[in-house]
């Protein structure tokens, strides 16, 4: 997993604050949307001094509370004022008027209660009572309602919450406090709007989800008009407030303007006017906007759900179109062409003078009558050509007349995208990208490199570019937020916002980071030696030093809390840091309310006492859960993390297809799967047992284009993957003659052996003072025997007597004789000689004969032969080359020789070798008579459908699913003691920042390794909600009527080039709409998005930003208000 961060913790300037309260006034401002918050903070700046919100604002802001004693005002004010200061922030601002309209009646009750209480906040003096009656009967009068209803019951709190939540409509008693719509009077405006929707030709009206519209129907309880009596005694229960409008889900995939199909009125969307739409975009954002219009069809008045969407494609002066240029508009059946012309030119910046449009209709480009609709011309394309006439001062014309009837052709849908979270998607061609030198600004900065500190410096980067965090270091309250034991001399907080400043300056090109460098390694020596160090380490260390520097002041701890569940016993023994503190019996249906109630109590000690500004925004939860296999005992533990370790999911087997080639008979090719950490030799064992050819005939060999061949049998207790062999490499099988012994199989024999001096026989013949080799052709005895021989290795015969020959290796050696192995290839000749086929491998004892060698490469040319070559046709020729150049191998490459043809002499074989280094036999073919007849195995077909398999690329759900993954582990069992259990980590809770790590670097008994595949990962849009297990908590954090809640955008990836032993980090960085590469000092801005390209291969950490950032994140950090 992720590193977890420090156990201790939490909030306010100098203030302790019970985590629990916090987290829960977190819960409440995480209820308020973008909009909200963007309104409520108008206000509260409207009245604030330089402080904050003093009493005299805060009463100018409630102006409309004067029924209510000013003291009942005052000690609602210092309810939420600063401790020890007489403001108000805005944090707390926000949750005083959270409390007030998101809370529940209990709490809203409670709050009231709090307010009109100086003293004891559980029980009212008589004189609190009575100014609550008061003040509440004063304002039943005011509004005009009944006013003898009134608190008459003990001044307990319990006894006063009980009679509130029957007798109180805290909607209309809070009313003047209402700093943003209620839901009652939201619901009274769209309801009236609602009503006056009339249905009309020409109409335009907004798509809203039906999803998000049942949710916020439930928050304003739409379907039930409230009733409000004299008697007061019906209360309005509020359901939870919708987040931002969503109508993705309603948009075609890939496309963000092209409707689902199928969708259906009241089941999918409903639809408002565009006053309805404007006001619940002010109060709740989102979108995006989805109009459409009411058309008349067939004479029958209907919504025009799916109009033509036309592609606009300007045309250049040469007169062909520039696609690139391209705009896509969405259009009515009842526009005019004339219409199209008009909108096509606003949105192409173009002038609507001296212009014209094209479309295609009946297979021709015509241009339309501009008073035809849409509706009247049949056109087969959906792009339209938006062409301006030229004016190049000799003559005015239009580029189409250039072209004429010369063909336009585009693809069939203009608007391309791709799903990075598709199942079955392709691995992608990866494009490569461009760089410019980017200009000084703020934000582009590079960081000097102090020595192998490229580590350092890409974090740093991504850091001070994270959202969030960068506005809280660019603050200048950093020192309000440190703990107390935390010098500002040595704070790498304080360390960190001065570098940010400098970087966000953007007055130099380049910074200086060491004083930064100085702070972190006096707190972490070992980073002192400027040696080359992991980044993901770095990271997890400054996120933890961070935050203990900037922890909340409080006495709680964050506590290990580990549930025992022990199934025979029925029972569940909870423990706290390793002591047991609770064991509960029967627990079947208790278990997963003390999962929720663990799980909270921890993140409640987070947000309050234990947390930082670094948990609030990067820190998420973990659930683990270890199963006993033998007792099936379970020990469940939640823990906090900042960043997640993601398992790349290698699949290590990788196909193999070879080559046979034996001695004699018919060439194959088989498939293997093995795994890539198999040994040559356990390769080569599986070719024999197929090939039933020894083991010791068998060479294995590695072979390129140009033939370059590695004889891996050299090699054979050396794994694939060390020797870089991968599905993509040539492998081959040849049966060869390894021996003296094997050679003479051939017919000339090497070594001595039992012999005679008959007719036939090789002998050892005197040759002047030598004695050579040679075979008896003839033998005449006389009074003396005389013998005729041939000499192995002469053009001539030549008659010896019984002195002068001997019995075979009497009197010559044997010890310069070895077995030959030359390559033999195929190529042919059309003007540039390509090689064609696969090599052979020509075993040959070195005492051969060139024409033993002729004979032997023609035999084996003849295998490849077409069976329609005629006897006696030539079909090749045999050349001697050099097999890098294809030119001769025995004259000089500059001599002009193509070639010398292979010699049929009687000279030793050896002699090929010793004199001439690099040299091949090359068959030249006439290209028709070549044939590859290799029959394939049964087992290529059967390798080919497992590779499709372990070929499906690597995303990263696929990274998510391995990390959920459950796993046999090795560890003891508490219970009975066995080692046999298995793991299970799911995720808990995500935060706003999102920081992935894609573990590339593995260890095992056969030493580091760096895992180098490709990962695909989505840039945007990245849905993360299916592996979120908590993702309807008790606090309601996290509402369903919005993915955005779950949906993250990627700002930065760091990105590691190198292996294990050695590397560069740098960091790619989204300012705006444009990616940025920060390589230490250098910043280079891309060309186009880094998404699959050959940039993104070596992608190390991913970081990701919420698209709906937590509420209570936005006002804690964005306003500075903590």
């Amino acid at each position: 997993m992720g590193s977890c961060i420090g156990r201790q913790t939490e909030v306010q300037i100098n203030a302790i604050v019970p985590s629990k309260s916090f987290s829960q006034n977190n819960a409440l401002l995480d209820k308020w949307n973008e909009q909200q918050v963007k309104l409520l903070s108008k206000k509260f700046n409207e009245f604030k001094t330089t402080e904050g919100l003093d009493f005299e604002g805060f009463e100018k802001l409630f102006k409309d509370c004067n029924y209510i004693p000013k003291s009942v005002i005052k000690n609602c004010f210092n309810q939420f004022a600063l401790p020890g200061f007489s403001v108000m922030n805005f944090r707390n601002f926000c949750v005083l008027v959270a409390k007030i309209f998101l809370s529940n009646k209990k709490d809203k009750a409670e709050l009231i209660f709090k307010i009109f209480s100086c003293g004891d906040d559980t029980k009212w003096t008589n004189e609190e009572k009575n100014m609550f009656n008061v003040s509440y009967k004063e304002y039943l009068k005011l509004i005009g309602r009944n006013a003898h209803t009134h608190f008459a019951g003990n001044a307990y709190i319990a006894d006063f919450i009980e009679w509130a939540e029957k007798n109180i409509d805290f909607m209309y008693i809070l009313k003047p406090f209402e700093m943003i719509q209620s839901p009652e009077n939201e619901k009274n405006l769209i309801y009236n709007h609602i009503n006056e929707l009339k249905p009309r030709e020409g109409l335009i009206i907004c798509l809203v989800s039906n999803h998000w519209w049942d949710a916020w129907k439930n928050y304003v309880i739409y379907d039930r008009p409230t009733k409000l009596t004299n008697s007061f005694t019906k209360s309005i229960s509020i359901g939870d407030r919708p987040v931002s409008i969503d109508n993705s889900h309603l948009l075609a995939v890939d496309s963000d303007i092209k409707l689902r199909l199928n969708l259906k009125e009241d089941k999918d969307f409903v639809v408002v006017d565009e006053k309805t739409w404007n006001l619940l975009l002010e109060w709740y954002s989102g979108g995006p906007k989805i109009t459409r219009k009411y058309i008349y069809k067939s004479k029958k008045l209907i919504l025009e759900l799916y109009p033509p969407i036309l592609t606009i494609i300007p045309v250049l002066n040469n007169g062909y179109p520039s696609n690139s240029n391209s705009k896509t508009i969405v259009f009515s059946l009842t526009n005019k062409f004339s219409e199209i012309l008009e909108k096509a030119a606003k949105s192409l910046g173009k002038p609507i003078e001296n212009s014209r449009i094209w479309v295609k209709s009946k297979g021709t480009w015509v241009i339309p009558n501009p008073i035809e609709t849409l509706n009247q011309v049949k056109f087969t394309e959906e792009e339209v050509l938006f062409e301006t006439s030229v004016n190049d001062k000799v003559k005015t014309y239009w580029p189409r007349d250039l072209v004429k009837d010369k063909l336009i052709s585009f693809p069939s849908s203009t608007i391309t995208a791709s799903s990075s979270n598709s199942e079955d998607s392709k691995k992608p061609d990866l494009k490569k990208i461009s760089y410019t030198r980017a200009s000084k600004s703020p934000g582009i900065v590079g960081l000097i490199n102090l020595g192998n500190t490229c580590y350092f410096n890409c974090i740093i980067q991504a850091l001070v570019h994270t959202p969030l965090l960068q506005e809280f270091f660019a603050s200048n309250s950093i020192s309000s937020f440190l703990n107390k034991n935390i010098s500002p001399e040595q704070s790498l907080s304080l360390e960190i916002s001065n570098l940010s400043k400098e970087i966000w300056t953007g007055i130099s090109q380049k910074v200086n980071p060491l004083k930064l460098f100085k702070c972190f390694t006096s707190k972490f020596p070992m980073f002192e030696d400027k040696e080359q160090h992991d980044c993901h380490e770095f990271l997890s260390m400054i996120l933890e030093a961070l935050h203990d520097e900037l922890r909340r002041e409080g006495s709680e701890e964050i506590k290990t809390t580990v549930i025992l569940e022990d199934p025979e016993k029925n029972q569940l023994e909870i423990s706290e840091n390793g002591s047991s503190i609770q064991v509960e019996k029967n627990i079947d249906k208790k278990m997963g309310n003390y999962l929720v109630n663990i799980s909270d109590n921890q993140w409640h000690m987070l947000q309050g006492t234990q947390g930082s500004i670094v948990s609030d925004i990067c820190a998420g939860q973990t659930k683990t859960t270890l199963t006993c296999n033998i007792c099936g005992c379970r020990r469940i533990l939640f823990e906090i993390f900042t960043n997640l370790s993601l398992p790349i999911p290698i699949i290590i087997s990788i196909p193999l297809y070879i080559t046979i080639v034996p001695l004699f008979g018919s060439i194959s090719k088989i498939g293997l799967m093995v795994s890539k950490h198999s040994k040559i030799k356990d390769i080569i064992e599986n070719i024999s047992n197929f090939s039933r050819i020894d083991i010791e005939k068998l060479s294995l060999i590695e072979g390129n284009i140009s033939y370059s061949l590695t004889y891996l049998d050299l090699h054979l207790n050396v794994s694939l993957d060390h020797l870089g062999i991968n599905k993509k490499t040539d492998l081959y099988a040849f049966e060869t003659r390894k021996t003296i012994e094997s050679c003479e199989e051939l017919g000339r024999k090497a070594r001595k052996h039992d012999s005679n001096l008959e007719v036939g026989a090789q002998v050892d013949i005197q040759h002047g003072e030598k004695w050579v080799t040679g075979k008896i052709l003839e033998v005449k005895k006389n009074i003396i025997t005389e013998y005729l021989v041939e000499y192995d290795y002469q053009t001539y015969t030549e008659w010896k007597t019984s002195s002068q020959i001997d019995l075979f290796r009497s009197k010559t050696s044997s010890s310069l004789c070895q077995p030959q192995q030359i390559i033999l290839i195929h190529i042919i000749n059309n003007g540039t000689r390509k090689i064609i086929g696969f090599p052979i491998i020509l075993s040959i004892g070195n005492w051969y004969t060139f024409e033993d060698l002729h004979n032997l490469a023609t035999s084996n040319a003849m295998r490849m032969c077409s069976k329609d070559a005629k006897n006696g046709q030539t079909c090749f020729r045999l050349l001697i080359l050099d097999p890098i150049f294809l030119k001769c191998g025995i004259c000089r490459i500059y001599s002009g020789c193509s070639g010398c043809p292979l010699f049929k002499s009687k000279t030793e074989v050896r002699n090929l070798t010793q004199s001439m280094k690099n040299v091949c036999v090359a068959v030249e073919w006439i290209e028709s008579f070549f044939v590859e007849d290799v029959k394939c195995d049964s087992s290529v077909a059967q390798v080919k459908e497992k590779e499709k398999e372990i070929n499906k690329p690597i995303d990263l759900n696929m990274c998510l699913d391995e990390f959920t993954k459950e796993e046999n582990v090795d560890m003891q069992c508490e219970k009975c003691k066995g080692k046999n259990m298995k793991m299970k980590m799911e995720i808990w809770r995500v935060p706003d920042i999102l920081i992935l790590s894609l573990k590339r670097f593995t260890y095992s008994n056969r030493g580091a390794e760096k895992i180098n595949n490709f990962v695909n990962y989505p840039f945007l849009g990245f849905e993360i909600s299916q592996y979120v297990k908590s993702i309807e908590n008790t606090s309601k954090v996290i509402l369903n009527t919005s993915t955005s809640m779950n949906s993250y955008d990627l700002y930065a990836v760091v990105l590691h080039n190198g292996n294990m032993s050695g590397g560069h980090y740098t960091t790619l960085l989204k300012m705006q709409a444009n990616w940025m590469l920060y390589d230490d000092d250098s910043t280079l801005k891309l060309n186009d998005s880094p998404e699959n390209s050959t940039l993104v291969v070596s992608s190390y950490l991913l970081f990701y930003r919420r698209r709906r950032f937590s509420s209570s994140n936005v006002i804690n950090l964005t306003y500075n208000s903590i």
